[in-house]
């Protein structure tokens, strides 16, 4: 029995000298762990989340010299920044404006910082041009009488059917304008209208734009057709020309451009 008793009384020593030496043996860390978005940190009980940089042009990426352009930022966690605007020239400012002089490419950086003189940036290209085109009116001269075969305005409760033609001006996807309607377009083969003038009176910067024109009903718009025009191959043109003849989509029409 009492070989038992110092046999258990040398195992109970043995672990406790392993417990003492494990504990030794480990360092006490702080506990980092890193937040949802993955652009910060907590550590040590002091909270450090990184900056995050980011801004929008305002008006679009496209834009013309001499022209004050708007930069927009959207930045978060930042108590200070930096620009640089592409040309040479910078700001320190939180949301500031520029006028390029020059045309081209420009590469715009923001930089944020925070207390902690933490860094992100975040870069975007806008494109300069030295002219702008002002479209004035679109005259739409010719146009599908017929829907495959069917009468436009299918959903119009009207016994004579003729399609309410209205367009939209876009580029990459964005719609930049939409024109008013214009109701009950006779088609000239039916006896109708020879020209439908449409209101524009919207500044263009030179780039490829889709021109879509749709026929309204009240349930659902219907596309009719359209086409493509470039600004940019016209601009660079010696004689910019005022008037610009399209076709496309069973649409003929006339953009009317004035040049600045």
């Amino acid at each position: 029995m009492k070989e038992m008793k110092k046999t258990l009384k040398i195992i109970a020593l043995v672990a406790m000298a392993g417990v003492l030496a494990l504990s030794a043996c480990t360092k006490n860390e702080p506990d980092y762990s890193y937040n949802s978005g993955g652009s910060g940190y907590d550590g040590g009980g002091d909270n450090q989340t990184r900056p995050s940089a980011y801004f929008l042009v305002d008006g679009g990426i496209y834009i013309t010299t001499n022209t004050t352009v708007s930069f927009l930022n959207s930045s978060s966690n930042a108590t200070s920044y930096r620009w640089s605007f592409g040309d040479g020239t910078s700001s320190t400012m939180y949301e500031p404006t520029h006028r390029y002089s020059t045309p081209g490419t420009k590469t715009v950086t923001l930089y944020a910082y925070n207390n902690n003189n933490d860094m992100d940036s975040y870069s975007r290209d806008v494109r300069v041009d030295a002219y702008s085109a002002y479209i004035s009116r679109i005259v739409v001269t010719d146009w599908p009488s017929r829907n495959n075969g069917n009468v436009w305005d299918q959903f119009a409760t009207a016994s004579t059917k003729h399609p309410d033609i209205f367009f939209k001006i876009s580029a990459s996807g964005t719609v930049l304008f939409t024109s008013q309607v214009i109701d009950d377009c006779i088609h000239p083969d039916d006896g109708g209208t020879t020209s439908l003038s449409f209101t524009v009176g919207q500044t263009f910067v030179p780039m490829s734009y889709t021109i879509t024109f749709y026929d309204e009903d009240s349930l659902e718009n219907v596309e009719m057709g359209g086409g493509t025009f470039n600004l940019v191959e016209l601009g660079r043109s010696s004689n910019h020309g005022s008037v610009l003849s399209l076709t496309g989509g069973g649409f003929s029409f006339k953009i009317y451009i004035s040049w600045s």
